[in-house]
C-alpha cells in the first residue's frame, strides 16, 4: 500500500495543511503542492483543514471524475539515472537536520565594512540545506537505505506532461494503476483501485 507520508510536507512549510494529511469530506488527502493523495476508506485522525475548502475539493473532484483512466506500458518508462545520496553519502545511513546557518537554503549572505556578498554556499552543510550525520545505525531519510536518489530536476514524461521521477516513484508500484492527463493544466492524474486516486503536477517546459 501507498505510504501517505511521503506525499505530505516535512514540517516546514508555514502552510500548516500541508504538513500533515487532512480530512476532508470523507476522503483523507495528503499533499505537499506537487503531488497529492486521496485516499477512501482509510482510518487517520482528523486534522483540521486551513485552506479554502471548495478550492481542495474542485481539484478531487476532477481527479475522481475524469474519464480516459488507462494503464500505460511501465516498461517503457524513462528513467533517469539516480546519483550518490548526498546526505548518506551512498552508504545507506545517515540523519538529516535543517541547517542553522542557512536555515535550510543552502546559501547565505555575508559582509564587511564595504561589500555585502550574497547566495554564497553555506559552509556548514557545502550548499544541500542540511546538516547530515552517517556516523548511525538510521536508515537514511532521502535514499531509504538504497544509497541513491533523483536529482532534484530529473523528470520523467508520461501521457505528455514532464514529471519529477521521483513523484512518480511513489505511487508506480501500485497495483491497477492507471493514468490521466490534463495536458492544458500540466496535471497528472493516477487511480489505483477503487479507493487511491492523486494527481503528480507537471514541471514548466
Amino acid at each position: 500500500m501507498v505510504d501517505i507520508n511521503k506525499f505530505h510536507g516535512n514540517g516546514e512549510d508555514i502552510r500548516d495543511w500541508l504538513n500533515q494529511p487532512f480530512l476532508l469530506n470523507k476522503r483523507v488527502v495528503a499533499t505537499n503542492g506537487h503531488v497529492m493523495l486521496i485516499l477512501h476508506d482509510f482510518e487517520w485522525p482528523y486534522y483540521e483543514l486551513r485552506v479554502n475548502e471548495s478550492y481542495v475539493m474542485i481539484i478531487i473532484d476532477t481527479i475522481e471524475s475524469a474519464s480516459g483512466y488507462a494503464p500505460i506500458d511501465k516498461e517503457q518508462i524513462a528513467w533517469p539515472e539516480k546519483i550518490w545520496c548526498p546526505i548518506c553519502k551512498g552508504g545507506g545511513h545517515a540523519t538529516k537536520e535543517e541547517c542553522e546557518e542557512c536555515q535550510g537554503d543552502g546559501v547565505v549572505d555575508a559582509s564587511n565594512n564595504f561589500n555585502t556578498y550574497y547566495d554564497l554556499t553555506c559552509g556548514s552543510c557545502e550548499g544541500i540545506g542540511y546538516e547530515t550525520d552517517t556516523r548511525t545505525d538510521q536508515t537514511c531519510p532521502d535514499c531509504e537505505g538504497s544509497g541513491n536518489v533523483f536529482e532534484k530536476d530529473a523528470a520523467v514524461e508520461i501521457l505528455g506532461i514532464k514529471i519529477q521521477a521521483k513523484y512518480l516513484s511513489l505511487v508506480i508500484e501500485e497495483p491497477d494503476l492507471q493514468f490521466c492527463a490534463k495536458v492544458d493544466e500540466r496535471m497528472l492524474m493516477f487511480k489505483a483501485g477503487e479507493n487511491t486516486f492523486g494527481a503528480i503536477m507537471g514541471l514548466r517546459k
